[in-house]
């Protein structure tokens, strides 16, 4: 069951029956997590407009954690220390009974030159789970197997596609066979994971599901961090571009 809803954000969650749009009401259906900052721009919770899994601000002073910008009120991430902790909720093994996941988040990143930075995600570095990451220039996905020397279903957006010190909408999808990643909507990389068995669970490591790190802490993400959401299926091109048209779609706009 999700976590105990408090009026201060959950005034602004639109629940599917909310959402006249069919395509839109079956992106919010098939939610394990949906954080939009502004909406929760308070101490250190991150709520998770889901009702799953609230994140903790994890090595972050409240006082300068939240920033106003032209997303509305986003998170600062130092590169050094700082994320957010999501938990080990089951929600996030949805996309693994699935066998499909898509994860997208908007962020406006000074430098991605840095290797193994963790991004968005649930994933370690045995090639379990489902992650974005940046490495070396790259903006990584990955919905490993569990195969670390296989690793067929990473895809990649060179430097070239990622523009810094700019917002921009981060997405990828993986639906067996196909991984999938866009930028603003618009596919830059794809790939057919022919030899994958399936997003293997990383529940026996215990692992959090982190905004801003890796499975090691220190492999953590510099930048700003707006609204982000994961779903146990692959959405379409369609509903990726529409997160890219209206990052608050999700939610009610009367908050906004």
């Amino acid at each position: 069951m999700p976590q105990g809803i408090t009026a201060t954000w959950n005034d602004y969650a639109r629940d599917a029956s909310d959402i006249a749009d069919p395509m839109v009401r079956g992106m919010r259906e098939s939610c394990v997590g949906l954080w939009v900052p502004t909406l929760g721009a308070t101490g250190n919770t991150l709520f998770d407009v889901s009702g799953f899994d609230h994140g903790t601000l994890t090595n972050m002073a409240t006082a300068t954690a939240w920033v106003p910008s032209s997303m509305g009120t986003v998170l600062s991430l130092d590169g050094t220390n700082e994320y957010i902790d999501c938990g080990q909720g089951a929600s996030f093994e949805k996309p693994v009974t699935s066998d499909a996941v898509t994860l997208s988040m908007w962020a406006n990143l000074p430098d991605i030159s840095s290797s193994n930075r963790g991004a968005f995600g649930k994933h370690n570095s045995s090639s379990y789970g489902y992650a974005l990451w940046i490495n070396g220039g790259n903006i990584r996905f990955v919905a490993g197997d569990g195969d670390a020397e296989v690793y067929d279903n990473v895809v990649q957006a060179l430097a070239s596609h990622v523009a810094v010190d700019e917002w921009h909408c981060y997405s990828a999808t993986y639906g067996h066979p196909y991984a999938k990643l866009y930028i603003d909507g618009v596919l830059v990389d794809s790939h057919t994971c022919a030899s994958n068995t399936g997003i293997a669970s990383v529940a026996v490591w215990e692992l959090p599901f982190k905004i801003g790190a890796e499975d090691y802490v220190d492999y953590c993400l510099q930048g700003y961090f707006g609204p982000a959401v994961v779903s146990d299926r692959a959405f379409t091109p369609a509903e990726i571009r529409r997160l890219h048209e209206d990052p608050h779609c999700l939610v009610r706009k009367t908050r906004f």
